[in-house]
């Protein structure tokens, strides 16, 4: 009998299975009865089979999922690849299971199941028949094509008393609470700010008014001074001086001791804020054709400005809407512009560098790509969710997506019927839905309000159009002026705000619809 044992232990090392495992089989053997095969009857391969019978399976690692998103409504083919995968092995997503069609030792192919309601990212669990696991909730997303909003039960009205026609609209927390509040100017010929203070629940209390330095003719928000409240940047004057004003706890607005310092640049369009500089917060300022920046002090007070002229295409063009962004990675913000007359464009100008990590308020030559008309709105997101922000404009009738790339620039656009059946006024880029993409919403002059929603890799479908004259009582906001979108009942999800009509003059109304 030890001769037989030595003889299957001879076979078990010759085909270098001789692990630590089965070395204590060896060393613990027991001869088998006689009518059981004779261990030298084995061949290698039998010895190989039956020894890996009762071996774990290895370690499961996950590596991918293609496709990497999926319409929450399941039924779609993905194949999962990495490493370990066995026959037998079972998949969730989201805790839900998934009808495995195929398995191989890199590749997995599953039918989703329907989400059992988290959209986003979702856990992916790969569990092999003999208890071994894998998990990653950083592979795949659930999207939804659905969104719905229900009106917040009151409008709120703002008026200048001088029946001007136009409105801005921002959000901001004056009071520091993290209550979302409304500022508005009606861009008229009055010299004042109106304040809308949220209450929490989509509606605002009566708008006060605060006197500035000019008609506001474009507005920014920004906690210039460090007191975690949000404050005012504008300009105004036909858009030729600027102001800021900074907010108090109550929520009212005391105008800033700021006189900037006289540049010379020309008329004044659109304001960012960000920390271009080393102290910051800035402010640049898109001004005829190039930018201009005021780097702040931190005291809420701001230096000698820098000012970068650039012709686009080697023809001076009007500056319009400014966005600042890290379109690089390199921790620098960079300017995203359009422009219009005589060129309509859309560009990036890369943020120089002051040698120790910051910028030192210049930028580089405008590289981008022209528009098909005078850009309406801006906004700089990562729709197509590979970690480079993208840029979105219109053209008053179609949205222009320019997905950035990995030199900090933009590429050619991707163009989407807006949906409206009349001028696209206004839009914002915000997660309507919550499924964590970027989707879009844009007004039109007709008070149409139409959704273009994500499927997370930068591709829109066209989801809801409203008719706002029916969502709202006593009025509705028609024609549509503004568009702004944040959480202004506190339950996490993205509401939007809509300003204009009924009229078309002042008073203006603004009214809120809740996400569902």
């Amino acid at each position: 009998m030890a001769s037989r044992q030595r003889k299957v232990c001879a076979i078990l090392a010759t085909i270098a299975v001789a692990t630590i495992g089965t070395v204590a089989a060896c060393q613990s053997f027991t001869p088998a009865p006689e009518d059981s095969p004779d261990a030298s009857q084995i061949s290698p391969s039998d010895a190989g089979t039956q020894a890996d019978a009762g071996r774990p399976q290895g370690a499961i690692t996950l590596a991918a999922v293609a496709p990497g998103s999926a319409n929450a409504t399941g039924g779609a083919q993905v194949t999962i690849s990495g490493t370990g995968f066995a026959a037998g092995a079972s998949v969730t997503f989201a805790g839900a299971k998934a009808t495995v069609l195929g398995a191989t030792p890199t590749s997995i192919q599953v039918t989703l199941p329907p989400s059992p309601g988290p959209l986003g990212f979702v856990a992916v669990v790969v569990t092999n028949s003999d208890g071994s696991t894998a998990s990653s909730a950083k592979l795949f997303r659930y999207f939804s094509t659905q969104a719905a909003f229900t009106p917040a039960p009151a409008l709120a009205a703002i008026s200048d008393g001088n029946g001007d026609a136009g409105l801005l609209l921002v959000t901001a927390d004056l009071r520091g609470t993290s209550t979302r509040d409304l500022l508005a100017s009606l861009g008229g010929s009055a010299s004042i700010v109106s304040v809308l203070l949220g209450n929490k629940n989509g509606t605002f209390a009566l708008a006060q008014t605060f006197g500035a330095g000019g008609p506001a003719n474009a507005l920014a928000v920004e906690d210039i001074n460090g007191d975690s409240r949000s404050d005012l940047i504008y300009t105004a004057g036909n858009r030729a001086t600027i102001g800021s004003m900074v907010s108090q706890p109550d929520g009212g607005l005391l105008p800033t001791s700021w006189a900037p310092t006289p540049f010379g640049a020309g008329t004044l369009h659109g304001i960012a804020t960000g920390k271009i500089s080393a102290k910051g917060p800035d402010i640049a300022i898109n001004a005829d054709d190039g930018i201009l920046v005021y780097r702040g002090v931190g005291d809420g007070t701001f230096g000698i400005p820098t000012y970068t002229m650039d012709d686009i295409n080697g023809t001076a063009s009007a500056y319009q809407a400014i966005a600042l962004a890290d379109m690089g990675g390199d921790g620098i913000l960079d300017a995203v512009i359009t422009t219009q007359a005589p060129i309509a464009s859309i560009n990036v100008m890369r943020g120089q560098s002051d040698g120790a990590g910051h910028g030192d308020g210049s930028f580089a030559a405008p590289v981008g790509f022209t528009v098909g008309a005078p850009p309406i709105g801006l906004a700089v997101r990562d729709v197509t969710g590979d970690g480079h922000l993208d840029a979105i404009t219109t053209d008053g009738t179609s949205l222009y997506v320019f997905p950035g790339d990995t030199k900090g620039l933009i590429g050619p656009a991707t163009l989407y019927a807006s949906g409206l059946s009349a001028q696209l006024v206004a839009f914002v880029a915000a997660d309507l839905n919550g499924d964590g993409t970027v989707d879009v919403a844009m007004a039109s002059s007709t008070g149409q309000l139409s959704l273009l929603l994500n499927d997370g890799l930068g591709t829109f479908s066209q989801g809801p159009v409203y008719q706002l004259s029916g969502f709202f009582d006593g009025g509705a906001p028609v024609p549509t002026l503004a568009l702004v979108a944040d959480d202004f009942n506190g339950d996490g999800r993205t509401d939007l705000a809509v300003g204009g009509g009924p009229s078309g003059a002042s008073p203006a109304v603004v009214g809120v619809l809740l996400a569902k």
